[in-house]
């Protein structure tokens, strides 16, 4: 059972009614508000390890250290690692006033020790607040939630939809929702199956990755291979007698995304005593941790100064914008088919990170000219609309700009990778650089493995 904590909750009620509130709140919060929070201010997975004077102590311990190092892993998401030196690093009362509730997805108590793995969500109002007022430039742009294939290789074979795969067992026990580049696993049921199989990822078919990322309702689709070294089973090797000691293992990554303009990929490693599930845990935390930092390259603003009220600006994709006090203001026309088709694309208009305001101006039974309320950079709008399957253009004589629904940046547009050998190549090998849909292309050192710190 998973125990959600509204802390402000807690907070605003007395000392005597708090285990009452705790009761009170261990249902998850209302679908509608649940589905617009954002994945880019929720931590998740976190595991915390802590001794006391007892269990209680224990725990207690442990929820103020893993509260204090989620926000700090956060901060580092949110911002490009040269502005991690200036981060604010807060204590106490500080910290838990920025928390909204926190998940306890598992926990075990002993009389002196305390283990569990926690999932935190934070404030945006405040994390924003408290970012501007250091004056270091963030991102909160969340990536289209891609498809991960995870695909495990040992010396007996190559695993992708059998078992044992405790690697892919590790993406499933993960929590794919969160993050600026959410993904999901597929079920490996029998329509997987017959889509793919090991073959396929040597040199997959453009068609086919087409065809996973729609059943699957997400954009670019990435391979997240991973290679076992050092054991073969993770056994631990005799020395003298009865004695034994485990073997130190590796795990060698390499990620290979398909986009909508070709193939890309790069490479990480994980290192621990033994190939247990916190082992591939951590492969899974540094892998998304790989694909964020990318994803900020792309989606963090220039730093550029903030344009004066009032002020025009020219947007990346012609048009212009007025910069009012409450934000940037355009007007956009919306081609539509039916107040139905209206309805959806409204929806998805409103999830576009950025987008604080929609007022309808005309409406008519083909168009809706409507005026967006912006905040964030002019430059990162394309992108953001991008990321809800709506492309967003440039009017015709310096009008109203135009958005429309696109297929996405994989489905129906993905790029066949040809002229890549061996996209998912077995035994594992770095691939040269192309193209990654909205990705830079990474630096040629990229492919050389590198050990991250995990969550």
């Amino acid at each position: 059972m998973v125990l959600r904590v509204r802390l402000a909750w807690l907070r605003a009620l007395g000392m005597m009614a708090a285990c009452a509130a705790s009761m009170l709140a261990v249902d998850p919060p209302p679908p509608a508000v649940a589905a617009a929070f954002s994945s880019a201010f929720v931590i998740a997975d976190l595991p915390v390890d802590a001794t006391g004077k007892s269990g209680v102590a224990a725990r207690d311990a442990a929820r103020a250290a893993a509260q204090k190092q989620a926000l700090d892993l956060l901060l580092q998401r949110l911002t490009a690692p040269q502005d991690w030196p200036r981060l604010p690093h807060l204590t106490g009362e500080d910290v838990t006033d920025l928390v909204l509730d926190m998940e306890v997805e598992s926990e075990h108590v002993s009389s002196s020790h305390y283990v569990g793995r926690y999932t935190f969500r934070f404030d945006p109002k405040g994390v924003r607040a408290l970012l501007k007022q250091a004056n270091i430039p963030f991102t909160e742009l969340v990536s289209k939630r891609i498809v991960a294939i995870p695909l495990f290789q040992t010396p007996s074979g190559v695993h992708l939809w059998d078992d044992p795969n405790p690697w892919r067992d590790a993406w499933n026990a993960a929590h794919g929702p969160a993050g600026l580049v959410p993904w999901v696993v597929p079920l490996g049921d029998l329509g997987d199956v017959q889509s793919l199989d090991v073959a396929d990822l040597k040199l997959p078919a453009a068609d086919k990755l087409v065809a996973m990322s729609q059943r699957y309702d997400g954009g670019d689709i990435v391979v997240a291979a991973a290679v076992l070294q050092d054991s073969t089973s993770g056994s631990p090797t005799p020395t003298s007698g009865k004695v034994t000691v485990p073997i130190p293992v590796t795990l060698q990554i390499t990620v290979t995304r398909y986009g909508a303009t070709g193939t890309d990929s790069e490479s990480t490693s994980v290192s621990g005593d033994k190939p247990d599930a916190g082992f591939y845990l951590s492969g899974v935390v540094a892998t998304e941790r790989m694909l964020e930092d990318l994803w900020k390259k792309v989606s963090l603003p220039s730093g550029s100064a903030a344009p004066n009220a009032g002020g025009p600006v020219v947007s990346p994709v012609g048009g212009g914008l007025s910069a009012t006090h409450g934000g940037m203001q355009v007007e956009v026309e919306v081609p539509i088919t039916s107040a139905a088709d209206w309805v959806k694309l409204h929806d998805r208009i409103t999830q576009v990170s950025g987008v604080v305001g929609t007022r309808i101006e005309v409406f008519t039974k083909d168009q809706v000219l409507l005026q967006l309320t912006l905040s964030g950079e002019p430059q990162r709008l394309a992108l953001a609309f991008a990321q809800q399957d709506l492309a967003l253009s440039a009017g015709p004589n310096g009008g109203a700009m135009i958005l429309s629904p696109h297929a996405g940046s994989v489905s129906g547009t993905l790029a066949a990778p040809g002229g890549v050998p061996g996209a998912v190549p077995v035994p594992l090998a770095p691939l040269p650089s192309q193209s990654l849909g909205t990705l830079p292309v990474p630096p040629s050192s990229a492919a050389a493995a590198v050990s991250p710190s995990t969550q």
